[in-house]
């Protein structure tokens, strides 16, 4: 997933927000810094003029790795929800000391997604 953070729209926060049962008062706090931002780029001949960004979480933010995560929550809660369709099943079977492999003891484990911050497998 490419500039993942930049995917951000607030629409989608706001219900993922909702979603997780956040109080208005923190939605409303999330909007007013989200919406009708504009920014500079510094560069060596000094700062830019200011344009508007419409979407996206502002990745210097000290905030927005929370937000991510609220964000993507709902996308790998969908992706779960799906595993008959995909993901990958685990399993491990015991060695006996003699060798033998055990078909009845052994752990099976079932993965849909992973992911760590915005690098998803």
């Amino acid at each position: 997933m490419r500039k993942a953070y930049n995917s951000v729209g607030w629409e989608h926060l706001r219900r993922s927000l909702v979603r997780i049962k956040m109080c208005d008062r923190f939605i409303k706090f999330f909007g007013s810094i989200h919406n009708g931002r504009v920014n500079r780029v510094m560069t060596d001949f000094g700062l830019t003029n200011g344009y508007c960004v419409y979407d996206g979480l502002d990745q210097e933010e000290v905030f927005s790795p929370f937000l991510w995560r609220i964000f993507y929550d709902s996308l790998l809660c969908k992706v779960k929800r799906q595993e008959s369709v995909c993901g990958y099943r685990l399993n491990s079977h015991f060695i006996s000391k003699t060798g033998q492999v055990d078909l009845q003891a052994g752990l099976t484990s079932f993965l849909t997604a992973g992911a760590f911050v915005d690098d998803t497998i």
